[in-house]
């Protein structure tokens, strides 16, 4: 299995043109090594953006962390990087984890430049780039995933990618104490469900049950965090060299829809997609059309998604202090796009009938 992995991470450096990989069980599990090989202390803070992935918000509970959240750019739905060094400031926050959600590239240099700033952590489990626009190239360490949907869909996995030699060392040595027993991981999972169950029906106030689910998510982190499995290692390896192929027919799949959907009265198009291989295509349609939309794209047999509620919510925090994100995950619809049998333009004459009826 070592042998198998060391060629796994060869290709996967290759294609992203960094100098280490470690292969994990999940970006989640990649996320948590790069925190703890980084040595952030416990119980500091750990910026995201207000739009992102639980399970990313999740490995930095299982690291003894605090999440806390900014507002996003309301043109590409990622995180703002003038706004997010002013809230690391503000909250003294020890990372900062950018990700490119959707697979929207961001703007990596902003959060390069403040030396002495917080530890970045380039969250790219979502997107793999193109030409240019390169993902998962920035920061001290970039996580990527190889879950359901993914461009590299392996039904699990993730990587870590790093240049730095210390950073890879330290991120190994903490996989070793990673979770291999299955009964183990499987009790940790039932116990966490249970628990944020009862949490739930405690009906704590917000910030108290915020610390009481950072807890929980720690006490069962063995559930999550884990080795990585045999029989997805074989599915990586077998299908890591045909990642160009099937980011190539991505990238038509949503230059497609943007051309369907561009200048649309009631779409507003995620912008940072003009050379990227996205997870979904999103959009804003109108409020008040958007669960008509969903719910109309299901019964016509399209895959469609209404991902991310703001966690900031998790907090208790003020929905004033994150406007674009609230409004984000009020309108957004995300189209799934990992089936090359899509119809697109039937789709996108569905979303346009739709819309033109319900879109005021």
């Amino acid at each position: 299995m070592d042998r198998l992995a060391r060629s796994v991470e060869q290709r996967l450096t290759r294609h992203f043109g960094r100098r280490h990989c470690l292969v994990t069980a999940s970006g989640t599990t990649a996320l948590y090594l790069a925190m703890v090989g980084a040595g952030l202390e416990p119980g500091s803070r750990v910026l995201y953006p207000d739009i992102t992935c639980e399970t990313a918000v999740n490995a930095a509970a299982f690291a003894s962390l605090e999440p806390v959240f900014c507002d996003v750019d309301p043109a590409t739905f990622n995180m703002d990087p003038s706004l997010a060094m002013d809230r690391a400031g503000a909250l003294d926050a020890a990372a900062v984890v950018p990700t490119h959600i959707f697979g929207s590239i961001m703007d990596m240099a902003p959060l390069q430049d403040h030396a002495g700033g917080p530890l970045v952590l380039e969250d790219a489990a979502q997107a793999y780039g193109d030409g240019d626009a390169r993902a998962a190239a920035g920061g001290r360490a970039a996580v990527v995933s190889f879950g359901p949907g993914k461009l590299l869909d392996c039904g699990g996995g993730g990587a870590l990618l790093t240049d730095d030699d210390e950073l890879m060392a330290a991120c190994r040595r903490a996989a070793q104490g990673l979770c291999s027993d299955e009964p183990r991981r499987d009790l940790a999972r039932t116990s966490l469900m249970q628990d944020l169950y009862r949490l739930r029906k405690a009906a704590l106030p917000a910030g108290q049950a915020f610390a009481q689910r950072l807890r929980i998510l720690r006490e069962h982190r063995d559930g999550f965090v884990h080795v990585l499995p045999p029989q997805v290692l074989q599915t990586l390896s077998q299908r890591v060299d045909k990642l160009p192929k099937t980011a190539a027919l991505r990238r038509r799949q949503t230059q497609t829809l943007r051309q369907a959907l561009a200048g649309h009265p009631h779409v507003v198009l995620q912008e940072g997609l003009e050379k990227a291989a996205p997870w979904r295509f999103s959009f804003l349609a109108p409020r008040a059309a958007r669960d008509r939309l969903f719910e109309d794209l299901l019964d016509k047999g399209f895959a469609a998604s209404r991902l991310f509620p703001p966690p900031h919510h998790l907090r208790g925090d003020d929905d004033a202090a994150f406007p674009h994100a609230v409004e984000i995950s009020e309108r957004i619809v995300n189209l799934v796009l990992n089936s090359p049998a899509t119809d697109l333009s039937a789709m996108t004459g569905h979303i346009t009938d739709v819309l033109n009826a319900h879109g005021q």
